[in-house]
């Protein structure tokens, strides 16, 4: 699994440095993510073969690598469009880390306490199947998260003094000196930061992490 990952995260870098967009690479990633735990449910029954078993799991954990960096990088830019959390911009985005290690020591829990089926349980049931119906709450809570994600749509970009339209206000409000960074570069800058935040036990004073000059 740690191989598919590594593949994944190699995919999503190329890319992104292809103007590939963040918010496509999400979607790409819940839909994954969705299918790849409805196969979990629908394909692991008693007696499933080994391209059955695997499968799922492998469409699962390809997903992961296009719903970290691009994520994080959307919530960058939803950060910095945000005038009222300029200066806070690393204080959340040690919260974003923090509550995305929620699911970490909380999902095993509960998948093995309610959603797997015991060996009796699969015996006496009807499929056979080793979830329960509650396992399908994991590709309906993806599938939520696809349909917000569409519904909010992409963010735009933030434009350096920005003093409203006028006569000489160019068509395209695009910097022609300024680029935006790639999920990765964000990623990479995040890491840090949080890094120097957890070594330090403060919050650094933030500077521009989602833009810089070329």
């Amino acid at each position: 699994m740690a191989f598919i990952t590594f593949a994944g995260m190699i995919i999503v870098h190329k890319l992104s440095r292809s103007d590939v967009s963040d918010f496509k690479l999400l979607c790409s990633g819940l839909t994954g993510n969705s299918l790849g735990y409805l196969l979990l449910y629908i394909m692991w029954h008693r007696g499933v073969s080994v391209a059955g078993f695997v499968g799922p799991v492998i469409v699962g954990t390809s997903a992961f690598p296009f719903m970290g960096a691009p994520n994080r990088s959307l919530f960058s830019a939803a950060v910095d469009l945000t005038p009222e959390l300029s200066g806070y911009e690393g204080t959340m985005h040690a919260l974003l880390s923090m509550s995305s290690s929620i699911g970490g020591f909380t999902a095993p829990f509960i998948v093995t306490r309610y959603w797997l089926r015991t060996p009796d349980e699969v015996s006496l049931s009807n499929d056979s199947r080793e979830f329960g119906p509650w396992a399908l709450f994991s590709p309906l809570l993806g599938l939520v998260c696809l349909t917000a994600t569409v519904m909010a749509g992409e963010a735009e970009e933030k434009v350096e003094g920005d003093v409203g339209p006028d006569e000489t206000t160019p068509l395209d409000r695009k910097s022609p000196s300024r680029r935006r960074l790639s999920a990765v570069e964000v990623g990479r800058r995040a890491s840090d930061r949080a890094s120097m935040c957890t070594s330090m036990t403060i919050i650094p004073p933030d500077g521009e992490m989602f833009e810089e000059d070329v």
